[in-house]
């Protein structure tokens, strides 16, 4: 009787169980900082795209030549861009100086968990520097890129 009063009052292997009934926590928390953080990296390196392409598209004449001028190393070649003008100044020609160039991108921002993809939508607008051949190119009425 008084083993089994010894062995039901020791402490031995009480920090093991404090390990089992912490860790799981601990490990779902540091999963999930790592996981923002590379929402965070994919959407900054996104945004970093598009504004590079919205500067090129800026002074670039071909709006084809600007979606095939844009890429980079790894994931940025899985973005998707669409490029269209936006008639700031109300005549009937749209691509003029002043102008605006908008450039959208969409990622799909991978999880290590399989299956799970993260959307990330980024945009970018800037004024036209050159003249621009926007036939074909034309935004939707509320400025966004069809």
């Amino acid at each position: 009787m008084s083993a089994i009063r010894h062995w039901w009052r020791s402490s031995r292997g009480q920090g093991l169980i404090e390990f089992a009934l912490i860790a799981p926590v601990v490990l779902v928390i540091l999963y999930g900082i790592i996981d923002f953080g590379l929402i965070i990296a994919g959407t900054l390196s996104a945004q970093h795209a598009v504004e590079n392409a919205s500067r090129r598209a800026a002074i670039e004449p071909v709006p084809d030549d600007i979606i095939a001028g844009i890429g980079g190393p790894g994931f940025l070649e899985e973005i998707s861009y669409k490029v269209c003008f936006i008639n700031e100044d109300g005549d009937a020609r749209n691509g003029d100086v002043g102008d605006s160039v908008r450039v959208e991108g969409h990622y799909e921002s991978p999880l290590p968990i399989p299956y799970v993809g993260f959307p990330i939508d980024v945009y970018a607008v800037k004024r036209l520097e050159t003249r621009a051949d926007a036939t074909g190119y034309e935004a939707n009425p509320d400025g966004t890129c069809p």
